[in-house]
């Protein structure tokens, strides 16, 4: 009778150790597959970025991001800046490290690369993303907390953006005694001396 106790409870603990083994990786791989799920909403909303699906963009920003800025704002500011600048080849890299966790207030931050070629010379600069964990339209996932950096890197909130070409005036040409060679008017270039 004392063997049979001996073997019921010897098993009875090597399922409750398996069982409590399960619950304790369960745990410890939950912050990673928090920051694997963030990576993907992430990648999208990169992915999003790089075709100019701006409408869906938005659709992936936090509830304060969106309470900052509407959509139609935010579609127009983006299209407007983009066409303003002559923006062309964007291309947005999400740049990861190895374990990505939660910190403590619960958000990840990832930082991306962002460069395009505009009418004046290209533009490249590294921003930094940060996503929060929210419930919207009944789906718990990772959403952008977008602010008006992901633009260009200096712009904030109200900041207005704009792309003025000015014309060149070419200078005067004088020879090595100071005389003036070519003389630029509004009518025609005069030549002296050549």
């Amino acid at each position: 009778m004392k063997k049979a106790w001996f073997c019921f409870w010897s098993v009875f603990l090597v399922i409750l150790s398996g069982f409590f083994f399960l619950i304790w990786d369960y745990w410890q791989q939950r912050p990673k597959q928090e920051g694997e799920m963030a990576k993907a909403a992430f990648t999208a909303y990169t992915t999003k970025w790089k075709q100019q699906q701006f409408s869906d963009m938005y659709e992936q920003l936090s509830l304060d991001a969106k309470a900052r800025v509407s959509k139609e704002e935010f579609v127009s500011r983006y299209e407007n800046i983009y066409r303003g600048i002559e923006a062309t080849h964007i291309s947005v890299e999400p740049l990861y490290t190895e374990d990505v966790v939660p910190d403590e207030d619960g958000k990840i931050c990832f930082h991306y690369r962002l460069s395009m070629q505009t009418f004046v010379e290209p533009i490249s600069f590294t921003g930094k993303a940060i996503l929060l964990k929210e419930m919207q339209n009944d789906k718990l996932d990772w959403y952008i907390n977008w602010n008006p950096s992901f633009l260009l890197p200096e712009l904030e909130h109200g900041d207005k953006l704009r792309a003025n070409t000015f014309r060149p005036q070419r200078g005067e040409v004088l020879d090595r005694a100071g005389r003036r060679v070519v003389v630029t008017s509004r009518q025609s270039a005069n030549t002296q001396g050549l």
